[in-house]
């Protein structure tokens, strides 16, 4: 019986196992265990149990990316998916501490570069960043967009409604082609975008 109660025991120490997440700002980071956000997270060490087979995720915040998510106990880097979440594998078994360590960031702080966009009708156009996948709120006319440079592009452009092209594309005054309904373009620090949603009258096509 003595036997018995040892093992029992020894299973459930086991079931789970606390890690420590050292954050670097709280406000930009969202850790979840099975789904639910971790509560109290810190600047500095978090102590977080993890039950056995649990999912454990950490995103960042809206407005926020993540730099790097590292075991720094194995020194192993964690995947980051569109720079705004990674999943954590934690080896409950595993013995000795394991710590993690998140870097996180603005999304203005890294956009150190410029384009601008001109457009005829910004209700008819649809722009997207690559990576982060944010989508870009354009005006008619002259707009100013910062993007994270060898990140965010190439920058992909369409009509905002499924099946219908826009008129001309163009970056830095060359004409582009249309990958199927969509543009894929290649921006750089300065680069100039003219979209031409709307046909001109009268143009068969």
């Amino acid at each position: 019986l003595s036997v018995m109660v040892l093992s029992l025991f020894a299973i459930s120490a086991n079931a789970q196992k606390t890690v420590i997440f050292n954050v670097d700002d709280p406000d930009r980071v969202d850790i979840q265990v099975n789904y639910a956000s971790v509560e109290g997270i810190v600047a500095g060490d978090n102590k977080v149990e993890i039950p056995q087979y649990a999912s454990v995720y950490v995103y960042a915040k809206s407005g926020y990316l993540l730099e790097s998510v590292c075991c720094t106990t194995t020194n192993t880097p964690i995947s980051i998916y569109g720079m705004n979440y990674a999943y954590v594998y934690v080896d409950t078994s595993a013995e000795g501490e394991l710590r993690y360590e998140v870097k996180s960031n603005t999304l203005e702080a890294l956009r150190t570069a410029t384009m601008t966009v001109n457009v005829d009708d910004a209700s008819l156009v649809a722009m997207q960043f690559s990576t982060t996948n944010e989508r870009v709120n354009l005006v008619n006319g002259e707009n100013t967009v910062k993007f994270i440079p060898s990140m965010e592009s190439p920058i992909m452009i369409a009509h905002s409604t499924y099946g219908k092209t826009l008129y001309q594309v163009s970056v830095d005054d060359v004409i582009q082609e249309a990958q199927g309904q969509q543009y894929r373009l290649n921006v750089v620090d300065g680069s100039k975008v003219d979209i031409k949603a709307n046909f001109p009258e009268g143009l068969a096509y």
